[in-house]
């Protein structure tokens, strides 16, 4: 495939999702792609906003909720901008179970049309998504456009996913315009105020029939043990470094996610990574798939040992 048809190819995503569900983050009003392709602009308030490899850019530097975390993470990925796509996978492996996590991302989005648009807050890297030629499309909000760039490497030039660097807080997307929201490890980091505003953000985006599937780290009763055998602690709550981070158990998260939209939704509460614990040094090289699915069905089991607790919150229409 030529380069002009791959670019043409990835323009084509942005085109459809600005017809389709994209909002300005300060008006909601409807966007468009300026013909240079440099900027997108509102056409309500007249705000406009940087296309920066190929990426629009509607968090501008200072204007973000969690600009400590934002720095840190482009920092981070400045660091492989020159990796190859090879060696950024085996990063990936290293504080990701991929087996896991690709195969949960896929039955997610395998439950909704072809014509619905998905939701990823925090996609970093992308590489949930790798792959994708049909389905849903996916919007994956981040507010490191450095992570961003490298997700652009992973998923190579595609319309099936749409990459926007912008805040959690303030969604660039219309009212009620996306199907569901995937999300891995990017909650854990909110502080409750961002919290907060990123559930009423959620609120206003996400249709009335949806579907959200949101996995985070669990603070697992045997990864509590062997810290305290070898005479560390394991981080419950608080900053590490330039980051919030909030291990919070199952039970917790689903009172977070209790009353939204007016406690209408129903919660249920599940359990992955049962045998990946990168911390630990514990990363399988055959990962016991079958034995995860069969042990997860046990969630008293599951709880003990689980590196993530996932969350499901549908609408209480959803399947």
């Amino acid at each position: 495939m030529s380069v002009d048809t791959d670019v043409t190819l990835e323009q084509a995503g942005l085109r459809q999702a600005l017809a389709q569900v994209l909002g300005c983050p300060r008006c909601e009003g409807r966007l468009e792609l300026e013909d240079a392709s440099s900027r997108v602009r509102c056409a309500a308030c007249g705000g406009a906003f940087p296309v920066r490899d190929g990426i629009p850019v509607f968090t501008l530097e200072g204007s973000g909720s969690q600009e400590g975390e934002r720095a840190f993470r482009d920092r981070l990925a400045a660091d492989h901008v020159a990796t190859e796509r090879g060696a950024l996978l085996e990063t990936v492996a290293e504080h990701h179970c991929v087996p896991v996590m690709r195969q949960r991302a896929t039955a997610f989005a395998s439950r909704s049309d072809a014509t619905d648009w998905l939701l990823d807050v925090g996609i970093g890297w992308g590489w949930h998504w790798m792959g994708r030629s049909t389905g849903a499309r996916v919007l994956g909000v981040d507010m490191s456009l450095g992570s961003l760039r490298l997700a652009r490497r992973l998923l190579g030039k595609t319309d099936r996913v749409v990459l926007l660097c912008a805040d959690a807080t303030a969604l660039p997307l219309r009212h009620r315009s996306v199907t569901g929201l995937w999300s891995v490890q990017a909650f854990q980091h909110m502080p409750e105020r961002v919290l907060e505003r990123a559930t009423a953000e959620l609120d206003r985006t996400l249709r009335d029939d949806f579907r959200m599937e949101i996995s985070n780290l669990n603070p697992a009763l045997a990864h509590r043990i062997i810290y305290r055998l070898a005479g560390r602690r394991l981080h419950r709550q608080g900053r590490v470094g330039e980051m919030e981070l909030s291990r919070r158990t199952g039970r917790e998260w689903a009172a977070v996610w209790r009353d939204f939209r007016g406690a209408r939704s129903r919660v249920f509460v599940g359990y992955s990574e049962l045998f990946f614990h990168p911390d630990l040094g514990v990363r399988p090289r055959e990962y016991p798939l079958r034995l995860e699915r069969a042990l997860a069905r046990v969630p008293a089991i599951a709880r003990l040992i689980a590196r993530q607790v996932d969350v499901r919150v549908e609408s209480g229409s959803g399947g």
